[in-house]
């Protein structure tokens, strides 16, 4: 009895480790997949998945189709995929364990106190503008934003901040391929255009959205630079009615003084 029970139970065993083999096999291969866009990928499309990891283009599909209904992956107007809002969620969750946040906190609600605006603390991921930490305004007509939510790329003044002070943005190869949705009449959807206009915010030191992606909305942002890099960056948004055009450079100054007072700050608690 006991050998035939062994005889039974070996098999079963064998099956059970071949089974759980393969799901690892599976979760690895999807992480991978995920993982590419930490290489501050927009947009990877399937024949570049199966290229890069020798699969069939089934199995990259079967791939991607679970990604995608799962939230973690999104098929991008134009073709390719980029980053679902799953993890932007698990992204927020980071974010509220992250230090620089405890950093910034004090001169996001310093800047807002000054201003009466509200203000962000923002952070490119995978292409991506997230919000990671938000200080609204006290103002009955305010603009307010969701932490982990995502901004218009490139039409915000944080996308803009991004690409004009981060040096591991190649600009040229990012606007070629990025989609120019016209969200009001003064969004900018002219390639080069919008180039010029990312080139004269590097003399500035800060980028303004004038009206370009909501109407009556206007905003400025300015880099928070680490080792060179601008990952991190402080927007302050308003209505139209308050920040008139004028106040824009007055704006873009005071953001630039806060960005640069939170990037030395967190200079001093990194030594």
């Amino acid at each position: 009895m006991h050998d035939a029970t062994r005889a039974v139970s070996e098999p079963t065993g064998t099956k059970m480790t071949e089974k759980t083999s393969k799901s690892n096999i599976t979760v690895e291969r999807a992480f991978d997949i995920l993982m590419v866009f930490a290489e501050d990928r927009q947009v990877v499309t399937a024949s570049e998945v199966s290229e890069r990891f020798g699969l069939p283009r089934s199995t990259t599909y079967r791939y991607l189709s679970t990604l995608r209904a799962y939230g973690l992956l999104e098929e991008r107007e134009g073709g390719g995929y980029k980053l679902g809002p799953k993890v932007f969620q698990l992204a927020r969750a980071t974010m509220k364990s992250s230090s620089i946040v405890n950093v910034a906190r004090p001169y996001l609600e310093e800047l807002s106190s000054q201003t009466g605006e509200t203000v962000s603390l923002n952070q490119t991921l995978a292409g991506e503008v997230v919000v990671v930490d938000c200080v609204e305004s006290q103002q009955r007509l305010k603009i307010s934003y969701v932490r982990g939510s995502a901004m218009p790329v490139p039409g915000s003044a944080s996308a803009k901040t991004f690409l004009a002070f981060d040096p591991s943005i190649e600009l040229d190869a990012f606007l070629a391929e990025a989609p120019m949705r016209k969200y009001t009449s003064k969004t900018i959807i002219d390639r080069d255009r919008l180039s010029r206009k990312i080139i004269e915010a590097r003399k500035l030191g800060y980028t303004i959205n004038d009206e370009e992606v909501d109407e009556g909305v206007r905003a400025v942002a300015a880099p928070i630079l680490i080792g060179g890099r601008a990952s991190y960056c402080v927007s302050l948004v308003g209505p139209s009615v308050r920040i008139s055009s004028a106040m824009l450079k007055e704006y873009g100054e005071m953001v630039k003084r806060c960005a640069d007072a939170i990037s030395a700050a967190w200079q001093e608690v990194k030594v």
